[in-house]
């Protein structure tokens, strides 16, 4: 009987108040604005980012939002609230003086519209601007999935299918290329433990993935030769951040299993912030046996 055991176990450290390079010179500023519906009434609940920093953000019950010690840069705001179209919005924070208060007028929608946060081209960008055909999976649509394996979870996804030997095992395939054609990032930094062996997919769990973009068609003048099918990118969710609030710990725990592969497994969550410091402890373990069938076990499943 083949058996698989996996431990994962991510740890993230980090300062939120890390900069882009151009800008730590700088006296930092805030930025503020509102958030309203195309009749100006305020929309209260609204998550806002700075993509460029990682920060989020909600509107209050007036629409309004900040972002304190901000230095000098152009930045990419993005907003989103269920039942309304998402909006990215470039913003100039001034060196000197204050900005205006900023207005972000969302549009209903009765469609659930994809995050616009999609990074073909290695930055910050909204997909009607892009050059490259996307798609992504975030959010509750990546944990419905739940699955271990990335490939599964983006398989619905236009131009998306599956080389697999079960459901614990798969490789993203891009327009009929895979393998050493696919590049696979997380959070942007490449994978290349998969793309020669038959029996392996990308090391990276579903569970610890926030968000799945992807580029469809060649990408190889922005992420290297290997990405000629395109490039598949698994976003962990941003560090939590308690600079407008109380500090804080919270975690989550998460058991499941299946019976006929006698496969069990287990996540588990912690999350600290504390002013301008966030952290986050994950840890993933799952162990799984081959397919039982009327006929016997079905190998490397």
């Amino acid at each position: 009987m083949s058996r698989r055991h996996v431990l994962w176990v991510m740890i993230v450290l980090a300062m939120s108040s890390v900069l882009p390079l151009a800008a730590r010179a700088a006296e930092p500023a805030s930025l503020s604005g509102r958030i309203t519906d195309a009749a100006g009434a305020p929309v209260a609940e609204a998550e806002v980012s700075v993509a460029e920093l990682k920060l989020r953000t909600t509107s209050g019950t007036d629409g309004s939002f900040t972002f304190a010690g901000l230095p000098a840069g152009r930045y990419t705001i993005s907003v989103r609230r269920q039942g309304f179209a998402p909006a990215v919005v470039p913003v100039m924070v001034p060196q000197t003086g204050a900005r205006a208060p900023l207005t972000v007028s969302l549009t209903t929608t009765p469609f659930e519209i994809a995050p616009l946060d999609v990074t073909a081209t290695r930055g910050p960008n909204d997909p009607a601007r892009s050059p490259q055909a996307t798609a992504s999976l975030s959010g509750d649509a990546v944990q419905k999935e739940r699955s271990v394996s990335l490939a599964h979870a983006i398989d619905a996804l236009p131009g998306m299918r599956t080389i697999s030997t079960g459901e614990q095992v798969g490789k993203p395939v891009i327009r009929g290329l895979s393998g050493p054609r696919v590049l696979v990032l997380e959070d942007g930094y490449r994978l290349e433990d998969y793309s020669w062996s038959d029996e392996d997919g990308p090391s990276v769990d579903a569970r610890l993935t926030d968000r799945v973009e992807v580029i469809r068609g060649p990408a190889s003048v922005l992420y290297g030769s290997d990405a000629m099918g395109g490039v598949v990118n698994a976003v962990p969710a941003d560090l939590p951040d308690a600079r407008e609030r109380a500090s804080f710990t919270k975690g989550g725990v998460e058991l499941y299993g299946a019976s006929n592969n006698a496969e069990f497994g287990t996540a588990l969550r912690l999350e600290h912030a504390s002013g301008n410091f966030g952290s986050r402890i994950f840890a993933v373990g799952r162990h799984g046996a081959d397919i039982h069938t009327p006929d016997g076990e079905i190998p490397n499943t």
